[in-house]
């Protein structure tokens, strides 16, 4: 295996400062794909696919970021258009498992952690889709419980996919979706977390082999496109506010540190929502370890400066920020995206390093037949930084804001960071997609700079 990301940090029993855990995240598995479906109707029998879809034009014109698409039909580890089969499903968690025990046998056998960041469902097409979120939700969650080795910790959180209607998630304690995903993730919690969860969905649990804790949010109750759960209904939805900042003032009070992960980020949050969370994030940054989030189906590094910054009129923002929050790249390949996952590695001391992305060409998987998942690439070495401290990631940010717009066609660090942040074999990213990009680094906070009006609503929906 690869270990540029498991190098000076191969002590998670707690016998020294080093750690690594990976993140997986946006699987997005599809239970009715139909191999020799058409990629039009979704790689679904076309009698699933609701009328009002039935002529979608999934060929021509790409996506946003210019990624191109082709009509096609539907082959058997997945297409660049769908969501994707239960055969990559497996194959992306067993590719886990494998590399897992590679970094246990040098590690006196202790489980490498997971971060599950959610959306385990497929995108919705019709409203007789009700079942299929919980459906892919429970498989998934199977799978992770059947093939990664026993003892493996993980940490899950709900994502706007794994509800239904997709994103619409009341602010209701205890509902019935909430107890049986608890029952599904039983294994992992503990009685206190499992409780919890079961109550609000979001959840806090220690790391094993460290002094961090784990707080899983709900980020679906914060969500932009939740019309159940939104600040004129409730300024506080299942007071998951209050028990952050209970949370984290604990933490602060005895100089721990907490991993802060979710599905959305907060770039996507509702904005009187996203105000209150950078304003807990700000009073109580001393406990930040790390933000681990997904949903974007890319790669990306934001940063959270104090309130004090401000940036816009095509000038980077200055000044020194508080944190910095990762994202990950999906499983499913859906928006021409190649099946991805990631490991990174820590220290106790220095914070998050590095992480490596691995990936596995899925028109070379198609084509050979089988799954061949490799190193696509490190953080550190891709960009380069000495590592990824939040003073690490402002330098980065710089020096991409200063080669946003390099001659076409020549080699830079921007379309270096584009290429990786899509997992894409193919792709272009003209000024509307620079902007965003580079919003989604400035704008955890939704008012830090006039770009942050560039971040579609939804995200990745």
């Amino acid at each position: 295996m690869d270990t540029s990301a498991a190098e000076g940090a191969s002590d998670g029993d707690g016998s020294g400062d080093g750690f690594v855990f990976w993140q997986v995240t946006d699987l997005h598995y599809e239970p009715l794909y139909c191999v020799g479906c058409e990629t039009k109707h979704f790689c679904r029998p076309k009698a699933s696919v609701g009328d009002e879809f039935q002529e979608v034009a999934v060929g021509g014109g790409g996506d946003r970021h210019g990624v191109g698409k082709k009509d096609h039909i539907a082959e058997f580890w997945g297409s660049y258009d769908c969501d994707i089969p239960k055969v990559m499903v497996e194959s992306a968690v067993d590719f886990v498992a494998v590399e897992s025990r590679a970094l246990m046998a040098g590690n006196g056998g202790v489980p490498i952690p997971v971060l599950w960041t959610g959306d385990s469902g497929p995108h919705k097409l019709t409203q007789d889709d009700a079942s299929s979120s919980l459906a892919a939700l429970l498989t998934t969650s199977r799978t992770l419980q059947d093939v990664l080795p026993t003892g493996t910790p993980v940490f899950p959180t709900l994502g706007n996919l794994d509800v239904f209607p997709n994103g619409q998630l009341p602010d209701v304690e205890s509902t019935e979706l909430l107890a049986v995903v608890a029952d599904a993730w039983a294994p992992w919690l503990t009685l206190d977390a499992l409780a919890q969860f079961r109550s609000t969905g979001y959840y806090a649990q220690g790391l094993p082999g460290t002094n961090l804790t784990v707080l899983s949010l709900n980020t679906v109750l914060w969500y932009k496109e939740n019309q159940l759960s939104r600040p004129n209904l409730d300024d506080d939805p299942l007071n998951q506010f209050d028990w952050l900042k209970a949370r984290l003032a604990a933490a602060v009070a005895v100089g721990a540190k907490v991993i802060l992960m979710g599905h959305i980020p907060p770039q996507n949050f509702h904005d009187q929502y996203n105000a209150e969370y950078v304003k807990i994030l700000r009073k109580y940054s001393d406990a930040i370890y790390a933000l681990v989030f997904a949903h974007w189906h890319e790669n990306m590094i934001s940063l959270l400066w104090d309130e004090s910054a401000y940036g816009g009129d095509g000038a980077p923002i200055t000044g020194a920020p508080i944190a910095a929050q990762f994202s990950g790249s999906s499983v499913t390949s859906r928006k021409h995206r190649n099946p991805a996952v990631r490991l990174y590695s820590a220290s106790l001391a220095g914070g998050i390093l590095d992480y490596t992305v691995y990936r596995t060409v899925l028109e070379a998987d198609n084509a050979a037949n089988k799954t061949s998942w490799a190193p696509y690439f490190s953080a550190c070495e891709a960009y380069p930084v000495d590592d990824l401290s939040v003073a690490s990631v402002y330098k980065l940010y710089l020096k991409l804001y200063a080669s946003k717009a390099p001659t076409p066609g020549a080699p830079s660090l921007w379309q270096t960071f584009v290429g990786e942040h899509l997992i894409a074999n193919a792709y272009t990213c003209d000024a509307s997609c620079g902007d965003e990009l580079l919003a989604k680094m400035e704008c955890i906070d939704m008012t830090t700079t006039t770009d942050c009006g560039n971040i579609p609503d939804a995200g990745c929906s």
